[in-house]
């Protein structure tokens, strides 16, 4: 929790450049690689499907982010998805997001990374 000279000059930050709550919330959002990868599954439905085991609709959907058919998704397919997506995530944050789904440190993400993360993601949101 912030001392009341720091709450203070929060405030007065948010008022010198009228950030409001949802701004912060927004920006966080854009941030944390995880929130990304939840961003991203709730803008194009996949949250529901995960959430009643859509299985089909996890694989529909690396079908799609990994457009040469190699069986992993590399760094540059993920970001000409994600920019189709949200034009508005950095290369930066992508890098992230491939990272965090990427178990072996092989700058892809297979099939059963892609698969274990999601499974990761939904139970991390019903707690």
């Amino acid at each position: 929790s912030l001392s009341p000279e720091n709450q203070a000059a929060v405030q007065a930050i948010r008022q010198t450049y009228n950030i409001s709550v949802e701004d912060e919330v927004d920006a966080l959002r854009h941030t944390d690689p995880h929130q990304l990868w939840r961003t991203i599954a709730d803008r194009i439905g996949l949250t529901d499907y995960l959430q009643s085991g859509g299985e089909v609709e996890l694989q529909r959907i690396f079908q799609e982010i990994d457009t040469d058919g190699s069986g992993s998704i590399s760094l540059p397919e993920l970001q000409e998805y994600i920019q189709k997506v949200d034009p508005d995530i950095a290369i930066a944050q992508v890098t992230s997001m491939l990272a965090c789904a990427d178990r072996d440190n092989d700058n892809q993400v297979s099939y059963e990374e892609f698969q274990a993360f999601f499974k990761l993601l939904t139970e991390q949101s019903r707690s």
